[in-house]
């Protein structure tokens, strides 16, 4: 990883736009997975769909599992993991002809209500990001302080320490405009710093943190350019891509280049 100490993003001015079809209007989860593809997927079906950026199209879809709520992606060279909000994870392969999927049930339940899903900078955790109640059986706490737990990949558990907190209450100190409403629906690492990018819909927010969890900076999000953002990925060059589910249209992606 070529570390950069500090990267920013003009959020109210994107470098580009794919309008994405009818099947992904309510995408809620994208990943970066090689050459000018992402993967994704949408609430309502069992299904990976692989969009060409330049194409601007789907090209192949994968179906995985029956009809969930599944929030969110992540994708390690050609083995692939979906989540859903209760925190029933898939795993799969994307090689043509090994469609198996294995499926782990996390300590999750519907009141943790999971929306992120990422692979972690070393590749060997998956992190995992609840909407709803913060703490594992869907226990109640304080929803102020928001925990990324982490899913060790090759053994297969959930580690028994979160990775890191995020306390809402803070972040004024990040920027004085700000309020303490975040409900994360996603996050991402930045390929180029390591650092984590957690992006909230219901908060209209996007949280930078150090790859030690510390918060780094914090971006208001414009609700006319982000309608529903519920999915945020990276390109190896360290451009940002955010999606949105299409609240009055087509769901679609705006994509940021570092400034």
């Amino acid at each position: 990883m070529d570390q950069k100490e500090h990267v920013e993003y003009n959020l109210n001015l994107p470098d580009n736009r794919w309008d994405l079809p009818p099947i992904l209007k309510e995408v809620s989860g994208i990943t970066y997975w090689k050459g000018g593809l992402i993967l994704a997927v949408q609430d309502e079906e069992g299904e990976v769909y692989v969009y060409d950026l330049n194409q601007k199209r789907v090209v192949e879809g994968v179906i995985f599992g029956r009809a969930e709520d599944y929030e969110g992606i992540a994708v390690r060279e050609e083995e692939c993991f979906v989540i859903n909000s209760t925190g029933e994870l898939h795993r799969f392969s994307l090689e043509k002809g090994r469609l198996e999927s294995q499926q782990y049930i996390l300590p999750f339940t519907r009141k943790n209500d999971i929306e992120g899903l990422c692979l972690d900078a070393a590749k060997t955790h998956l992190l995992i990001l609840p909407k709803g109640a913060p703490s594992l059986e869907g226990k109640k706490g304080k929803k102020s302080v928001r925990k990324v737990y982490q899913w060790n990949i090759d053994k297969e558990v959930l580690e028994p320490e979160e990775r890191f907190r995020i306390y809402s209450k803070r972040f004024d100190d990040l920027n004085p405009d700000a309020d303490d409403k975040f409900a994360p629906s996603d996050l991402a690492v930045h390929p180029l710093t390591g650092d984590y990018y957690i992006l909230a819909h219901k908060g209209k927010k996007l949280l930078v943190c150090t790859a030690e969890g510390d918060p780094k900076d914090l971006y208001l999000l414009d609700e006319a350019l982000f309608e529903q953002a519920e999915g945020i990925t990276f390109l190896p060059d360290g451009e940002l891509l955010i999606s949105s589910e299409g609240k009055w249209g087509r769901g679609y992606i705006l994509s940021f280049k570092m400034q």
